[in-house]
């Protein structure tokens, strides 16, 4: 079938290639053309949610879906909590002519796919660090002979996924443990 929408689509692979500072998985949405993402800090713990700008539109004309279903938070159309990285599929952006299923909004619609069981175990761990003393001070800092700014930030977990009955029932399980000082 033929469609007018235009959307972006990052796929697993890119997901897993491509670093991610924030570790927000709507951080993967500016690869579309006309978006950017209005988060400097990691969703987990972030109240206000996450918000976009596409194609010159408000921040709060945005819809976000999570495996379809709506994941946009009453709070000026922010996106609610997604999983941490490892546990995406894909990152689905479509940017304008969406069809009449994803209306509401005339911005941007972002749906967020999580991986799921299959018939074989697979899984993942993973570690993030953010700390000041793998940090360079800014040059500002530099020339007041402040020290480096504090930057602490550890995120820790793993994925887990298989065959429950095989060919027929199957899960998929993330775990993340984040802290922030």
């Amino acid at each position: 079938s033929v469609s007018a929408q235009v959307s972006t689509n990052v796929s697993t692979k890119m997901v897993i290639d491509l670093p991610s500072s924030t570790r927000n998985a709507l951080s993967y949405a500016e690869m579309a053309p006309g978006v950017t993402i209005q988060s400097g800090a990691s969703q987990v713990m972030n109240i206000t949610g996450t918000s976009a700008n596409v194609n010159g539109n408000r921040q709060a004309r945005n819809v976000f879906y999570l495996d379809g279903s709506d994941n946009t938070g009453p709070f000026r159309n922010t996106a609610l909590q997604f999983p941490n990285p490892e546990a995406i599929a894909e990152v689905n952006v479509s940017t304008s002519n969406t069809s009449a299923e994803f209306g509401k909004q005339p911005g941007g619609v972002f749906n967020v796919i999580t991986k799921s069981g299959t018939n074989e175990f697979h899984g993942a761990a993973f570690g993030y660090l953010h700390n000041e003393a793998l940090n360079a001070n800014s040059w500002s800092r530099n020339l007041t002979g402040s020290p480096r700014a504090i930057d602490r930030l550890r995120q820790w977990g793993g994925t887990l996924g298989g065959p429950v009955i095989r060919n027929r029932t199957f899960f998929f399980a993330s775990y993340m443990d984040y802290y922030d000082q």
